[in-house]
């Protein structure tokens, strides 16, 4: 997260990547001008529905390409983690402070577990409080899995405790939810190969009659009828689509 001071939006940040709001706003553009081009010239579709597409694609591309770099950080950062608070539950045994043992964290455990303690590290250094420091840092990750962490630590200050033993107790947590996932995962995979075949099928169907009979859906995109029902049909297929994911999507 060290440098990614220009972002703007939450999301962005946690991407870990250096990607300015000017940036992905010029994703945005550029996304809908690709969009537009390719309706309205290749595909031959009415001003209407290439910008309606334009719009459409403009926003949905660059936010699910963003949205997987996040995931993908967030994933590797879970994995991490157990081992950052076993890590700390050593040092706190050995008899370091809370505040040496985060630092050690920042030095010994790999990205992106290292900048998000370095940062919590360093907003302690310049004076902020140790627990408004956590909460700042477990607002902008949105990870249960370190809002439990941060719940930990501010129960033990209150109510006193052996901190390590916390910890360690909730790095066998953590890893016992990352296998129970892996588990739901497992399960649902026969849905989610469902959602994806159903998916491809319209594009699939689509490219071969491209192929095969150019002129056979012309009317789709040269015929304003056709546009009202190919959009229909992209509406219903974008809902379709969106309820099977979150029917095969376990939150824990």
């Amino acid at each position: 997260m060290t440098g990614v001071q220009t972002c703007a939006l939450p999301i962005l940040d946690r991407t870990g990547r250096k990607i300015s709001i000017r940036q992905y706003y010029t994703w945005v553009i550029g996304a809908f001008a690709g969009s537009f081009i390719l309706f309205n010239l290749l595909f031959g579709s009415s001003l209407l529905v290439s910008i309606l597409m334009g719009i459409f694609l403009g926003l949905m591309v660059p936010h699910i390409i963003v949205g997987r770099w996040e995931a993908k950080r967030t994933k590797k950062f879970l994995l991490l983690l157990p081992d950052a608070l076993e890590l700390m539950v050593r040092g706190l045994k050995a008899g370091l402070p809370v505040s040496e043992s985060i630092n050690v964290i920042k030095n010994e455990i790999d990205e992106p577990v290292s900048s998000v303690f370095g940062e919590i590290a360093q907003s302690v250094r310049m004076g902020v409080n140790f627990e408004d420091a956590l909460m700042k840092m477990a607002l902008k990750l949105k990870v249960n899995e370190f809002n439990f962490f941060v719940i930990s630590i501010a129960l033990q200050r209150e109510t006193g405790g052996n901190l390590a033993e916390i910890l360690e107790n909730l790095a066998t947590t953590i890893r016992a939810r990352a296998m129970m996932k892996l588990k739901i995962k497992a399960i649902t995979s026969e849905a989610r190969m469902s959602a994806y075949i159903v998916g491809a099928l319209p594009f699939f169907v689509t490219g071969a009659l491209l192929i095969m009979s150019p002129g056979y859906i012309d009317p789709l995109f040269n015929d304003i009828r056709g546009n009202i029902a190919g959009l229909g049909a992209i509406t219903m297929f974008s809902s379709g689509m969106f309820i099977m994911f979150r029917m095969a999507k376990f939150e824990m």
